[in-house]
Parts: structure tokens; C-alpha cells; sequence
């Protein structure tokens, strides 16, 4: 009896034993899972901020290379209304030139018929 006794003991701690140590590698599964997932959510965060950093220079680059096309078409801008200021002026200054050399000649041809 005494033996039997002993036995259903050892065999209780035995399964004691088993069921712990079963226990404890489902808890070491679960952290390893744990681990794991926080790993991809890591993961991941760094791809979506490393996606938005990408993004953000991207935009960056598109604006400045829009300021600098706008600021092109200015400067042309700039440059043609200037050329055509200056042609201006010059055929201001050439229907200046055209206008007294016609009123010297005038007053000339003026004075030639006073002296004839």
C-alpha cells in the first residue's frame, strides 16, 4: 500500500513536474510571439516614417524646383519688358533725331528762300 502510495506520489510530482515545465515553455512561446510582434511594429513604424521622410523630400524638392522655374519666367520676364523699354527709347530717340533733322532742314530750306 505504502508503495503504491509512493508511486501515485511520484507520479503526481512527475506530472506536476511535466505540466509546470509545459507551462513554462507556453509562457516562453507567448514572449517570443510578444517580442515578435512588437519587432514588426517596430518594424514597420520605422518604414512609415522613413515612407514619410522619403515623401516630405520629395515635396521638398518639387517646391524648390517650382520656385525656381517661377523665378526663371520672372527673370525673362524682367529681361523682355527691359528689351522692350530700351527698343522703345531707341526709336523714341530715333523720331527725336528723325524730327529736328527735319526742322533744320526746314528752317535751312526757310532761310535759303528769305535770301533768294
Amino acid at each position: 500500500e505504502e508503495e503504491r502510495q509512493r508511486q501515485e506520489e511520484e507520479a503526481a510530482l512527475e506530472r506536476a513536474r511535466a505540466e509546470a515545465a509545459a507551462e513554462m515553455h507556453r509562457q516562453q512561446e507567448r514572449e517570443r510571439l510578444e517580442e515578435e510582434r512588437i519587432r514588426q511594429e517596430e518594424e514597420e513604424a520605422l518604414a512609415n516614417a522613413r515612407a514619410e521622410q522619403e515623401e516630405c523630400t520629395r515635396l521638398e524638392e518639387q517646391r524648390q524646383r517650382q520656385e525656381a522655374a517661377e523665378e526663371m519666367r520672372r527673370q525673362e520676364e524682367r529681361a523682355r519688358l527691359e528689351e522692350e523699354r530700351r527698343r522703345r527709347e531707341e526709336e523714341e530717340a530715333l523720331e527725336k533725331a528723325r524730327a529736328e533733322e527735319e526742322e533744320r532742314s526746314r528752317l535751312e530750306e526757310e532761310e535759303r528762300q528769305r535770301q533768294e
